[in-house]
């Protein structure tokens, strides 16, 4: 039961309150949510649908429905290093990880593939790369609706967060002036670091706590 519990308040955070609930039996798979019942498998459908509208996301928009790459392609053994503190790095910078090296495969693509030619941008008199304004913003636009799948998908495999602000705090790379990033490889799992639990209500101190979303959207 509070396995799907902490699915349900995925948005809002532990110190501002728990969720009453209750259920049908012992079993832990199912919750009573406004006189309805909710299964455990119903989340897992969520984040399963979620991963298939990501996936068909990137074939038909992002990736314009060309063979850029496979949407199910793994990149084999990821490369990183956590206790690097050196500013901007982070494993999507590490040169050993295959993904670093096809960073600039898509924009290649859309500079130069006959399907898009001009459609993005175009070349000026003096030889230089003029992009255009709405197809840009466009793609943006389907980029930031992509990415709310993922934060959807990602908050609920993970449960709630610990301190609602934690979601607005995760750091991918090191950045100037000291701030260590908070998102690493372990193990080869996506992490997301945290330093606040209801431990810390009783404790008065902060713990690290790491949050793995579900292995596919990761």
């Amino acid at each position: 039961m509070y396995l799907i519990k902490r699915y349900l308040s995925r948005f809002s955070s532990t110190e501002k309150g728990m969720l009453r609930f209750t259920a049908l039996d012992f079993t832990g798979e199912n919750i009573i949510v406004a006189r309805k019942v909710l299964h455990l498998r119903d989340i897992c459908r969520f984040v399963e649908t979620i991963i298939e509208e990501v996936k068909k996301s990137f074939r038909d928009h992002l990736l314009f429905g060309l063979d850029v790459f496979d949407v199910d392609w793994s990149p084999g053994m990821v490369h990183e290093e956590p206790r690097n503190r050196s500013v901007n790095y982070s494993c999507f910078q590490d040169p050993t990880n295959s993904f670093h090296k096809h960073r600039f495969d898509l924009v290649e693509t859309i500079l130069t593939h006959p399907s898009l030619h001009g459609r993005f941008h175009f070349v000026s008199k003096e030889g230089r790369i003029i992009w255009k304004v709405g197809p840009c913003f466009a793609y943006m636009g389907i980029c930031h609706e992509v990415e709310m799948l993922l934060f959807s998908g990602t908050q609920t495999s993970v449960g709630e967060p610990a301190r609602a602000s934690e979601i607005a705090s995760n750091s991918v790379r090191n950045v100037t002036g000291g701030t260590i990033r908070n998102i690493v490889v372990l193990f080869q799992y996506f992490c997301m670091m945290g330093t606040f639990n209801k431990t810390s209500h009783f404790t008065g101190r902060d713990m690290t706590m790491m949050q793995v979303p579900h292995p596919e959207i990761g």
